[in-house]
């Protein structure tokens, strides 16, 4: 997963206790650290580092490009935010201001990530591995002492845990987000990295029973016919 932050408003000598004041708007996804005072605390931190800023208003919303969206089609969408999904590569001038001044390409991770014609307007703000985690202890105790190969041995695990009244798979469904995973399993399943191409050319590729997408679709609906989420 890779997340970005870039500004729509930025001095071309860089940020400077000079440069930096007033008040500053920031919009973000992470509801969380809003309701838990992090970003009070970073606020704080911010105005020691440039006295001039009088506030830095935290604006966050669970459903970031839905919030942030309908903002970008006014003059007023904040001054740090970050770069949603819907927006082109080919747009970046339009919405955001270059921040090639700010570091070298060797400073940060993934420089040309949020490159367009020479100029990069995003900085990665967090990178991370996915991966599965489950509970040896819950297997051990289903009996499931054998690594899990096959969806029959997967679906049989499932009822076995089920059996001792737990969960056997959790997905987060209310955030939205996980299901990405689903997004992303046909991709797996396939064996390639060509799943989104071959879409273009098929009639059906959510309904048709050989599509690696009807399959990842499937899997995620046994589960919940299965009553295993």
């Amino acid at each position: 997963m890779l997340s970005s932050i870039s500004t729509t408003a930025l001095a071309e000598d860089g940020f400077n206790q000079n440069l930096v004041q007033g008040e500053i708007t920031y919009y973000t996804h992470r509801t969380d650290l809003l309701e838990n005072g992090t970003y009070k605390r970073y606020a704080d931190e911010f105005k020691k580092l440039y006295p001039k800023v009088t506030n830095v208003k935290v604006l966050a919303f669970a459903d970031y490009p839905g919030g942030l969206r309908p903002r970008m089609n006014t003059s007023d969408y904040g001054d740090v935010i970050q770069i949603i999904p819907s927006v082109p590569s080919s747009q970046y001038a339009n919405f955001y201001e270059p921040l090639n001044n700010l570091f070298k390409d060797d400073e940060i991770y993934f420089s040309d990530a949020w490159q367009q014609d020479g100029k990069i307007y995003g900085i990665s703000m967090g990178n991370s591995v996915e991966g599965l985690v489950y509970n040896k202890e819950v297997l051990k105790e289903a009996g499931v002492s054998t690594p899990i190969k096959t969806l029959t041995d997967f679906y049989a695990a499932c009822e076995k845990i089920k059996a001792l009244d737990k969960v056997p798979l959790y997905v987060n469904f209310g955030a939205q987000w996980p299901l990405q995973q689903f997004d992303k399993l046909p991709l797996v399943i396939e064996g390639n990295n060509g799943v989104y191409e071959k879409m273009l050319s098929q009639d059906t590729p959510f309904s048709a029973a050989n599509s690696s997408y009807y399959k990842s679709l499937k899997f995620l609906k046994t589960l919940i016919d299965k009553k295993s989420m």
